[in-house]
Formats: C-alpha cells, structure tokens, sequence
C-alpha cells in the first residue's frame, strides 16, 4: 500500500465540490484503488478498464462509470434507499510512472430525470500499467 496525493472534483447542476487528500493506493486486478476520507465520509475509487466511485457516510452510493450506457444504483439515505441508474457520456483514462488521471461525464437518471455530472479525478502516484490498455474518451 502507498501513501498519494489526489483530487477529486466533481460538478454537477446545483453544486461543486472539490477534495484534496492524502490516500492509500493499491494495485488490484480491477485497477488502482485509492481510499482517503474527508469530513466524515470515506470514499473509494477505483481505476482501470472502468472506473468506480463508492461514498460511505451518512449517504452512501456505488457509481459504476463505463462505457456500457446505463447501470442501475442505489443510494442509501437516512430515510431510505433511493433507486436510480448511471448513465456514462464519455470516459478518459490515462496513466503513466508519475500520474492517473480519469474524467467522465455522466447523468444520474431519478425516476426519469437525468441530471448531468463531470468528474476529475487525478492522483500522484505510480500507476498499474496493466490496467489500462489504452486511452479513452
């Protein structure tokens, strides 16, 4: 396991939001898998062939982000779980000794209305290079 630096920004339609933390990273048969916590909330993100976002805290999601359209979620509330699907735009992985960097467009799709997202994520760290067999977007 390896201590890295990451950022992780997402923007969507009513807010931005900006991380910057110390993670541990390991090598999976998945990809990368960095995990670093922020006020309270733990978060997981995995890259390699796809790319996923899990968020445990008082709302909890697993985000499935991969170029196979739309992917069923749920997010968990305290006052219930929350049914919806992810539907990817367009995906960008890319790696080298020094850097990892994954961005994506996506909607979240509730009961029929999609609302629209981008990601960046970038970590300071060596990358797996088998875990990505090419560049996408």
């Amino acid at each position: 396991m390896k201590k890295t630096k990451i950022c992780l920004r997402t923007t969507g339609p009513e807010q931005s939001e900006e991380i910057i933390a110390q993670a541990d990273c390991v090598f999976s048969e998945k990809g990368n898998v960095y995990t670093f916590a922020e006020a309270g909330v733990r978060y997981t993100v995995t890259v390699g062939r796809t790319a996923s976002i899990a968020r445990e805290g008082e709302i909890s999601y697993f985000l499935l982000l991969s170029e196979k359209g739309e992917v069923p979620a749920e997010m968990k509330t305290p006052y219930g779980t929350i049914p919806f699907f992810v539907r990817s735009h367009g995906i960008a992985l890319s790696a080298n000794a020094a850097r990892t960097v994954f961005e994506a467009e996506y909607s979240l799709v509730f009961s029929g209305e999609e609302r629209r997202h981008k990601i960046l994520f970038e970590a300071d760290a060596p990358a797996d290079e088998n875990a990505f067999t090419e560049n996408r977007k």
